[in-house]
């Protein structure tokens, strides 16, 4: 049988995984940088989880993205959270399948990043990055942006530090 929470006991000598445990995560694109970022978080102890992308997964994602054949035509969001819950089941996930740059999907956005403790950002899409930064920087809430070329030849990542970038 399962357990309700992580076992982490390999990796307590490396970090404290209780610490994070209250630790609210805002993820806007469940990409192929952004989806293993999110599983390496989870499994060293982030269980609270706002997963924002619009996207399914297609064909053309499988080369890169860690989703699997039998998801295919699934929303990122729903195979995140599935993922998450299946390492951690009592993990909490939230998940919005929206476009952010909609009144709709930025009102769900800045409610999601107030209640945030870090924002990760892996969005392709210079508008949607924009986005997540005027509200990051209004709101002062941390974030860290990454984004894989899309030729697979290196990416940018920056992080926003409240007061100090």
């Amino acid at each position: 049988m399962l357990e309700d929470a992580i076992d982490s006991r390999r990796i307590d000598h490396l970090l404290t995984p209780s610490a994070l445990q209250d630790k609210v995560v805002v993820v806007i694109g469940l990409g192929s940088g952004s989806f293993p970022a999110m599983q390496h978080l989870a499994m060293c102890g982030v269980s609270q989880w706002i997963l924002f992308d619009k996207d399914v997964l297609d064909e053309v994602n499988l080369v890169k993205h860690p989703g699997m054949r039998k998801d295919l035509g699934k929303s990122k969001t729903v195979i995140g959270k599935e993922w998450i819950l299946d390492r951690n089941p009592s993990a909490i996930v939230t998940n919005h399948d929206v476009d952010i740059t909609t009144v709709e999907g930025e009102k769900l956005l800045g409610d999601a990043i107030g209640n945030s403790s870090i924002v990760l950002c892996g969005t392709d899409n210079q508008n949607t990055r924009e986005i997540v930064s005027r509200i990051c920087v209004m709101l002062e809430k941390a974030c860290v942006f990454a984004l894989i070329y899309r030729t697979g030849f290196g990416g940018d990542a920056y992080l926003y530090d409240p007061g100090i970038t």
